[in-house]
């Protein structure tokens, strides 16, 4: 699992089916709306949320304590530390491109 480094710590990011499913009930879209994600197309707070839920679904794989509180403590903490906001979007891009690599499906509207 890739982690991104923080004034907290290393932070694990993970963007399996539970991380999806998270943000697919946190922004109220469908499952096909989900599964042809196109983040170069997100709102801000889309974009926002799909970031939030790696770092939740990553916290909870590896086991280890979510260092935010909810939603807007993870936005107020990108307020003072942008780079997160890069690191997170990065390890989502690399895991896209690895499964596009291996063959499997990767839709975009």
């Amino acid at each position: 699992m890739e982690r991104v480094k923080t004034t907290l710590g290393e932070l694990p990011v993970n963007y399996g089916m539970n991380a999806m499913a998270m943000f697919s009930e946190m922004r109220g879209m469908s499952m096909t709306d989900t599964v042809n994600l196109d983040s170069g197309r997100l709102g801000l707070m889309d974009y926002l949320a799909l970031l939030y839920v790696g770092l939740q679904d990553g916290a909870r794989k590896a086991g280890e304590e979510f260092k935010f509180k909810g939603f807007e403590d993870f936005c107020d903490y990108a307020d003072e530390n942008t780079d997160i906001i890069s690191d997170v979007a990065s390890i989502f891009a690399g895991q896209q491109k690895e499964k596009e690599e291996k063959g499997e499906p990767v839709k975009k509207k």
